[in-house]
């Protein structure tokens, strides 16, 4: 799965002490899914790879114990609006929705 999306980051910075800090972050943003699934295609009768327009709405937090280096961790929801290969067509509210959860390391410049 490939997910390729464009988000606006809003989220303040916290010092605590002279050298850690803590961000707390929301972002909301969309982009483009797909999917491919080529080991069950040859068993199926369906097209293996789905091209899916997506929105995500997510929350998370970035944790610098040290001046440069911390982890980040966030939580993001991601909901179809539609695929090329649908009825439905580009733009349409799909009935299915994805949940992700992250974890990660972050280096700040």
């Amino acid at each position: 799965m490939l997910t390729a999306t464009l988000n606006f980051v809003v989220g303040p910075t916290f010092f605590i002490g002279e050298k850690m800090r803590i961000r707390p972050y929301g972002l909301v943003g969309g982009g483009l899914m797909r999917s491919t699934i080529k080991e069950f295609a040859q068993y199926l009768s369906f097209n293996d790879t789905r091209n899916l327009g997506v929105v995500d709405i997510a929350g998370g937090v970035y944790f610098y114990p040290i001046r440069r280096l911390g982890v980040r961790g966030d939580f993001r929801y991601f909901k179809g609006i539609g695929a090329n290969d649908s009825a439905a067509g580009w733009g349409a509210i799909t009935g299915w929705d994805y949940y992700r959860i992250s974890i990660g390391a972050a280096i700040a410049f």
